[in-house]
């Protein structure tokens, strides 16, 4: 089945649903002007100043982990997690509740992930062909991250990267609406132009 149908019919609906319903991160960045970001008041223009910057992760964490969003969903002929800026999504979430309670997990994940890398003769996990990032992620979905499990890790990722690839753009991924784009999702007013700061 092509991805973009996979997409549409299999996806599309439950993330946008989760994407609307958890606790949002405040000030969450976005770069995505095109999809509605455009206009925003001055409390939320701050949050898309900060948009390709980490605010949680560190710079060698935003890295890795941004590769291993790209391999979970790759550009093809349509764009993929790096093209939408998942890893801005990323970051914000895993600053907080309830996604910070990942956020060991994930740094012992991107340790993991750059020790295997060089294992294998790379500069770091982003520097490895493809194929190679690949068989690393396999081997860690296969394996452990101390107290969890590697394809615990695989799926809490893989969920994050497709909230992110086709959330709402003021959470600071699907960047100018690749992502809505791709699965036809038109968004009409009234909607928020803010990310949301309250409890759910």
């Amino acid at each position: 089945m092509e991805r973009r149908r996979f997409l549409r019919y299999a996806v599309a609906a439950p993330v946008l649903g989760l994407a609307a319903c958890r606790l949002r991160p405040r000030g969450a960045a976005s770069g995505a002007a095109d999809a509605g970001t455009a206009g925003l008041a001055p409390s939320c223009a701050v949050g898309a100043a900060e948009a390709g910057r980490p605010r949680v992760l560190s710079a060698k964490e935003w890295q890795t982990l941004e590769a291993v969003c790209e391999r979970l969903l790759p550009r093809d002929a349509d764009p993929g997690a790096s093209d939408a800026g998942v890893i801005n999504y990323l970051d914000a979430q895993l600053g907080e509740a309830p996604v910070n309670a990942y956020l060991p997990m994930f740094r012992f994940a991107a340790r993991h992930l750059e020790a295997q890398a060089r294992r294998r003769g790379g500069a770091s996990f982003a520097a490895l062909s493809a194929a190679q990032q690949d068989q690393v992620v396999r081997e860690l979905a296969a394996g452990r991250l101390g107290p969890v499990s590697g394809a615990r890790f695989v799926r809490v990722l893989l969920a994050l990267t497709l909230e992110g690839f086709l959330g709402d753009p003021i959470y600071g991924g699907n960047r100018d609406g690749v992502g809505w784009r791709m699965i036809g999702f038109e968004p009409i007013e009234p909607r928020a132009h803010c990310p949301y700061r309250g409890r759910v």
